[in-house]
């Protein structure tokens, strides 16, 4: 099960527009799938200018550790 937002935690930018549309979505979980097909479009759409960047699944963390790769 996925971990609940933060609500007293300042986000920058992006994260602030996507929680706009938190109350779109009847779950965490629901909106966290929201969240990671904007994030995964939004990387895609980095490349026109240049900016490349990797993300990974979430299964991929282990006890809080990033695990190598």
């Amino acid at each position: 099960m996925e971990q609940s937002m933060q609500t007293d935690k300042a986000y920058g930018g992006l994260m602030s527009y996507l929680l706009t549309f938190r109350k779109d979505f009847a779950t965490d979980d629901e909106f966290n799938r929201f969240v990671m097909e904007s994030v995964r479009s939004f990387v895609y759409d980095l490349r026109d200018v240049q900016v490349y960047i990797t993300i990974y699944p979430s299964f991929m963390k282990q006890r809080g550790k990033e695990v190598p790769v």
